[in-house]
């Protein structure tokens, strides 16, 4: 979180999976990172979840699970991406960015 707000992102924090369900069908957001092992709610029952109520927010998925197996499961769930911790921050970014429609051109100059 710390990188992403040094980065110029407003980031909010849900601390389990319940919260994370109540504030992202109550609230709008750019992007949503969700951990897998959430407590309350994991986190792939809440992209469920999210995608059967028609949010549409881009999702990016952070685990500490890398299996092949994982990862599938995940983006059929309806992640976006996913990440595996540990992972650079720069990566992150750009993930994150890639998220936003194309918008990263605006941020980031042709070579």
């Amino acid at each position: 979180m710390k990188g992403l707000m040094q980065a110029g992102f407003l980031v909010e924090h849900a601390s389990d999976g319940i919260g994370a369900l109540h504030r992202a069908l109550n609230e709008s957001f750019d992007v949503m990172i969700v951990d897998i092992m959430l407590p309350e709610l994991d986190g792939l029952t809440l992209i469920d979840r999210l995608r059967k109520a028609k949010v549409v927010t881009p999702v990016i998925i952070l685990s500490a699970k890398s299996s092949i197996d994982d990862r599938v499961k995940g983006l059929q769930t309806g992640g976006d991406d996913y990440m595996v911790k540990p992972f650079a921050f720069p990566s992150c970014w750009l993930v994150c960015m890639r998220c936003f429609d194309g918008r990263i051109r605006w941020l980031i100059p042709p070579v």
